[in-house]
This record gives structure tokens, sequence and C-alpha cells, in this order.
């Protein structure tokens, strides 16, 4: 973003998700700037087909939001806590799905039980 638009509107966006990421957020969520372009929504006491429906919604207000410089989209990667994870597993979970949402063609919503699903 950065690289196309200058560092004003990468500033701008950042700012417009953290936003976004607020009002979509419930009361007991914590959103948080992971790195760079990144961001963290920790969802306590959320199943797994509850956290994929927010993601879900979380993504299509990104989409259909307005955007200074056009139309800006996310790919996300879920994961759900079990008892044998670690934060690190977590993340890694994580992080596994959104390279996989990339992967698939970006602006859509990975959750990692799925990637199991898939190796059955």
């Amino acid at each position: 973003m950065n690289d196309t638009y200058g560092h004003q509107t990468g500033d701008y966006v950042l700012e417009k998700m953290a936003s976004i990421l607020k009002l979509q957020s419930r009361k007991e969520d914590i959103a948080a700037r992971y790195g760079g372009e990144e961001f963290v929504l920790l969802l306590p006491h959320t199943d797994i087909s509850e956290s994929k429906t927010i993601a879900e919604n979380l993504r299509q207000s990104i989409a259909y939001s307005t955007w200074e410089m056009g139309q800006i989209t996310v790919s996300i990667g879920v994961a759900t806590f079990i008892p044998t994870d670690s934060e690190t597993t977590l993340l890694q979970k994580a992080d596994q799905a959104l390279y996989v949402s990339k992967e698939q063609g970006r602006n859509r919503v990975t959750h990692s039980i799925d990637l199991n699903e898939k190796l059955l």
C-alpha cells in the first residue's frame, strides 16, 4: 500500500481498518495490530462457527466500505483455541489459515479447522 499510494494513504487505511475492527468487535473482544498490515482479533468464549461468522462479517464490512483509493479487501485466517494449544500454536494455526486464504484468491475467510478437514 505504501509503495503504491504513499505513507499517508497507508496510514489512512490502517486507521480506518482499526476503526472498522473496533466497530465490529464485541465488548469482550480484543483487537490489536500484529505487525505491518496484520491485525489480530481475540474472540473470547467464541466457538468455531461463531468465529467464522464474525470473520466473514468483518471481511464484508471492509470490502463494502468506501475507501479513498478504491476497494480494499482482506484475507482472514481464523483459529479457535483448544486445550492443547499454546499462544504460539494458536497463532501458527491462524497464520496457516491466512496463507490459504491468500493462496486461494484473497478476500476470503479460512478457519484452521477447514485445513484439517481437507487433509483427511
